[in-house]
């Protein structure tokens, strides 16, 4: 029988590899673990790359839908405006002892055409609509009143400021479109 042998501070062979190998399954579940992570905080920032983006493109949508619904707001403002103006204008209509004249001031054949039929003179048949008819009473008036356009004039203002039209100013001066410039002489009407 001999005496048994106490070694201190020894491992037997089982214990040693038993205790490596927990080690090493350690090492890789912390390596997956921080692979999940990485994988995970990628992920996360390029979710919150996406989310910034979303978020200018819609800032960016809200101030073009802003700029849109102020436009609306102005043109609604406008045509109340002008709703409202066009209830408070009495109507253009002349006074008709301005309108008559003596039948001496008249040539006989100035201003009427001989119908073939009777071979007597017909007074002209005159079509026009509202403008054309307030046109020539304007161009009966005397003198021709006119606006120089300044800065932010535009010829809606203008036709409010001359309680006017703004298609009788198109056709007093010639224009097709809203287009004016500044210095530009526009003729308003007649004095």
């Amino acid at each position: 029988m001999g005496i048994p042998l106490i070694v201190a501070g020894c491992v037997t062979r089982e214990t040693y590899e038993a205790q490596v190998k927990r080690a090493t399954n350690l090492q890789r579940l912390l390596a997956d673990e921080e692979k999940k992570r990485n994988t995970d905080a990628r992920k996360f920032r390029r979710e919150v790359r996406e989310l910034e983006t979303l978020n200018l493109e819609m800032e960016d949508r809200n101030r073009e839908l802003s700029a849109q619904v102020a436009i609306l707001q102005d043109e609604e403002a406008r045509i109340r405006e002008e709703i409202g103006f066009l209830q408070l204008q009495p109507t253009a209509v002349p006074d008709i002892q301005e309108q008559t004249m003596d039948i001496e001031d008249v040539s006989p054949f100035e201003s009427f055409e001989v119908s073939p039929q009777l071979d007597v003179p017909v007074p002209p048949v005159v079509f026009g609509d509202e403008l054309t008819q307030e046109r020539n009473f304007l161009d009966a008036m005397e003198q021709p009143l006119y606006h120089v356009v300044k800065p932010g004039d535009t010829l809606w203002g203008i036709s409010k400021r001359y309680a006017t039209k703004v298609q009788l100013l198109r056709e007093l001066n010639g224009l097709v479109g809203d287009e004016i410039y500044v210095g530009q002489n526009l003729l308003v009407g007649y004095q």
